[in-house]
């Protein structure tokens, strides 16, 4: 069957579903960064490198775990990247990125129509199948968060497990080529590829061929490429840096390089899966993969083989962030699941006794609808609303043109919510780090987020996960720039508030309001008084 879509009531429904979702995320995308709620550790590290490369310098980040400006590639291997470089020279604006992430997410929906057509023969089941992979949690959640290159990756997944349901041997290679493109790991999704359409289409000659080339390309850039752009010599989520963040440590706990891991994960495989599953609370990672889909894909594993590098790298990862349902990082593998569901499905409906096919695919629906709900990042009633803003649609505020006058193109040390409006420059971190070498800070005295009872940093959606710091120390660090003579006050318009060196301070007054501001904030987020604690 061919991508081809001939306009019918099921056709026009999917094509309608996949804008739907694509305005709605595209809005609600930017409506989270212009309330403040995006980060300068993921949408800014993505605005940053791509706004350095079509200054004509290389893909650049100066907020890492090395301490210094260091070529993006290095951190992670998303030369896909460089496909935005002509956008920025056009207009430089992180809305590329947001407009991006949705588009790829909603139009997956497409190839996995066409799969699901293909293998059940009912242009009505493909379109519910796909409405399943629209709805599912993990797929909300990447469209949710920021943007990352793995909601990229899902399309060319997507396009990749069509080409091999059509064999299209061609389409297989170009979607790889890009799937590789978008990080370091994917050459592991390409092999797995290879092995999938060996099995399917018993071509192992060029189902080999993909699962070689794919595994040496993942260990090459892993191995060689990678390492070469860091100040390590090795890859900077293995090897420690001094003053490393903890939560970027995902894998040294297996080893020191890359090489340990391998041998740890080989030589010790049982006391791994033991701290995987059990330590780690892995199995509720995987039920929750899986029961969205009623287990489905257990049924058809083979179609699951393309998922072993994600599912590994975050079934390993000692930071359990990539294994939450509101994380992005699981987004590749609903494809792959959604796939197999459809497979499995055809496979056990002939032994089904109480439920028929057209049943359980029904329930599969309305388990999607339920858990889509739930997930939503709106205010409705018994959602969970994770990220909890203070107002989902949020206007821009002009002030921010008044802020990027006052410190033009000077280093800067921004708090982490506001970071990714001020990264198209040479120098910016995350605040208070290396304030003694920015030349202005940039403040905003207010919460993006109702969720302000969590004091911990780790509690995504909270204030404090905003500002990746403690809310007491962070109310610490200002009141202690305002008492610092080396820093002017130059800047304060509730919320807003600037710091420069070597400036003139505006009045006392400024900072007369500010201290009480300060209280203000100590009163209302942390419910006791500074002297109190």
């Amino acid at each position: 069957m061919s991508m081809r879509l001939i306009l019918n009531k099921w056709h026009i429904a999917l094509w309608g579903c996949s804008l739907s979702y694509f305005a709605i995320f595209s809005f609600l995308g930017i409506w989270r960064h212009w309330g403040y709620r995006t980060s300068l550790y993921d949408l800014g590290c993505y605005d940053q490198a791509i706004w350095t490369a079509s200054q004509g310098g290389a893909l650049l980040n100066s907020f890492n775990a090395s301490g210094q400006t260091m070529n993006w590639l290095g951190i992670h291997f998303q030369p896909i990247l460089y496909l935005f470089v002509p956008l920025y020279k056009i207009y430089p604006s992180v809305h590329w990125l947001i407009l991006s992430q949705s588009a790829a997410l909603a139009f997956s929906a497409l190839p996995i129509f066409a799969i699901a057509q293909h293998v059940t023969r009912s242009e009505k089941n493909a379109f519910i199948w796909a409405l399943i992979y629209l709805l599912n949690p993990f797929v909300i959640a990447a469209a949710t968060w920021d943007f990352h290159e793995v909601s990229l990756a899902t399309f060319f997944i997507c396009i990749g497990l069509y080409a091999i349901t059509q064999k299209r041997l061609s389409l297989l290679i170009v979607s790889s080529i890009f799937l590789m493109a978008c990080k370091e790991h994917f050459g592991l999704t390409v092999a797995g590829f290879g092995f999938l359409y060996g099995v399917v289409h018993k071509n192992w000659r060029v189902g080999t061929g993909f699962a070689v080339i794919g595994i040496m390309m993942a260990a090459l850039i892993i191995g060689v490429v990678m390492p070469s752009y860091s100040p390590t010599g090795q890859h900077l989520m293995i090897t420690p840096v001094k003053n490393m963040h903890s939560s970027a440590l995902r894998y040294s706990w297996l080893g020191k390089s890359l090489s340990d891991v391998i041998a740890n994960l080989f030589m010790h495989p049982l006391k791994v899966m033991e701290t995987v599953l059990l330590t780690m609370k892995g199995w509720i990672y995987l039920f929750g993969l899986l029961a969205p889909f009623l287990f489905l894909p257990v049924a058809a594993p083979v179609w699951l083989i393309p998922i072993t590098g994600d599912l590994l790298a975050n079934l390993l990862s000692a930071n359990p962030m990539p294994r939450r349902i509101f994380s992005y990082h699981s987004v590749t593998m609903i494809p792959l699941l959604t796939v197999a569901a459809i497979f499995g499905l055809q496979k056990i409906h002939p032994f089904l006794r109480a439920l028929s096919a057209a049943g359980i695919l029904k329930l599969t629906l309305c388990l999607g609808l339920v858990l889509a709900y739930f997930a939503a990042p709106l205010p409705l009633t018994g959602a969970v609303n994770y990220w909890r803003p203070i107002s989902v649609i949020t206007p821009f505020d002009k002030r921010e043109y008044v802020v990027k006058e006052i410190i033009g193109n000077g280093a800067l040390s921004a708090q982490v919510n506001l970071g990714a409006h001020f990264t198209q420059r040479d120098s910016i971190y995350g605040f208070p780090d290396k304030i003694d070498q920015a030349d202005f800070i940039v403040l905003r005295l207010d919460s993006p987020t109702l969720k302000i009872t969590s004091d911990n940093p780790g509690e995504i959606g909270s204030l404090a996960h905003h500002l990746h710091l403690h809310i007491t120390d962070y109310l610490n660090q200002v009141e202690k720039l305002l008492n610092d003579q080396k820093y002017a006050l130059l800047y304060w318009d509730d919320p807003w508030l600037v710091f420069g060196k070597q400036q003139q301070k505006s009045s006392s007054a400024s900072a007369a309001l500010v201290h009480a501001k300060i209280q203000e904030l100590h009163r209302s987020w942390l419910s006791v008084k500074p002297n109190e604690k």
